[in-house]
């Protein structure tokens, strides 16, 4: 009996450990981007970035539904990684991710 006790508190433990690290699930779109020039060498260093999503493939400032300015750094790679905060999209329709590199 005390076998069969012990066994139903180690699941119970381990059950409850699943639910304690359980994290919420954020609004926020993670973007790793690889900075080249027109002819497709990597570049270095630190630019200014609009992140748009819009609706429509030409991302026409009418159809732009979320718009992120960051200023960010690459690796040795040429890459940039972030997240765009709150990104609160109903996701039942087709979006494009279009982003600008000044400099």
């Amino acid at each position: 009996m005390q076998k069969e006790e012990g066994l139903l508190l180690v699941l119970t433990l381990l059950i409850l450990v699943g639910f304690v690290s359980a994290d919420s699930i954020t609004d926020d779109l993670h973007l790793t981007i690889q900075v080249t020039n027109s002819s497709g060498s990597v570049l270095t260093g630190t630019y200014a970035f609009v992140f748009n999503v819009s609706n429509s493939s030409d991302c026409a400032v009418a159809n732009i539904l979320y718009t992120n300015s960051s200023t960010l750094a690459t690796d040795t790679r040429g890459i940039i990684t972030t997240y765009l905060p709150n990104v609160t999209l109903a996701y039942d329709i087709q979006y494009w991710l279009c982003y600008y590199r000044g400099g």
